[in-house]
C-alpha cells in the first residue's frame, strides 16, 4: 500500500490550541499509512517537539515551494476558530 503524504499548514508553531492540534494530528497519524509533515512560515516551541517526534518540518519559505518538494496527497490547513 502506498503511504499517503499529509501536509499540515499553520501560521506558526507556537503554544496555542491550533498548534497543539497540529502537533497531535501529526504525531498520532498511523505511520503505516501516512507520512506526516508540517509547514509554517514561523517556527516556535512546537517545531522542536515535532522534530523530536520524527515529523518532517518545513519552516519558512512559500507554501507552493513546499508542496512542490514534498508532493502531499492531502493538505490540511489549520487556523484559529475566530469568525
Amino acid at each position: 500500500m502506498k503511504l499517503r503524504k499529509v501536509l499540515h499548514c499553520a501560521p506558526s508553531l507556537g503554544l496555542g490550541g491550533t498548534e497543539k492540534v497540529i502537533q497531535l494530528f501529526a504525531e498520532h497519524l498511523d505511520r503505516r499509512r501516512f507520512v506526516p509533515a508540517v509547514w509554517s512560515p514561523v517556527s516556535g516551541p512546537r517545531g522542536e517537539i515535532l522534530e523530536k517526534a520524527g515529523v518532517h518540518l518545513f519552516v519558512g519559505g512559500q507554501l507552493r515551494d513546499v508542496v512542490a518538494r514534498f508532493l502531499p496527497d492531502i493538505v490540511h490547513v489549520h487556523r484559529a476558530g475566530w469568525p
